[in-house]
């Protein structure tokens, strides 16, 4: 299975896996997921910069609601990653479930 629910997230963290932002840096401003990091999918830059990330680490990506995130783990797997997860709905999903966010 590709994607996780946000109720399974701490689980998945507490087992090393990291999570990337794929949100533009005024959307991750506004609030994040405790984001290891914050790599914009619209960057021209963005696989430049996915290429200098551990390919063997465990990795949960998520956007506002999925689409530019599933896209994201799509490259990521392309470019060699082994473990990458999508959030499912994205930060849409987890605020409305209560979960808290960073800013």
């Amino acid at each position: 299975m590709d994607t996780i629910k946000s109720e399974e997230l701490e689980c998945f963290r507490k087992d090393k896996w990291l999570v990337l932002d794929t949100r533009t840096k005024e959307e991750y401003n506004s609030g994040n997921i405790n984001a290891d990091y914050n790599f914009d999918y619209y960057s021209p830059t963005f696989a430049e910069k996915l290429s200098e990330l551990s390919k063997e680490k465990n990795y949960i990506v998520y956007c506002k609601s999925g689409g530019r995130s599933s896209k994201a783990m799509s490259l990521m797997k392309e470019l060699g990653f082994k473990n990458v997860k999508n959030l499912e709905g994205g930060i849409t999903t987890w605020i409305e479930k209560g979960f808290p966010i960073t800013k």
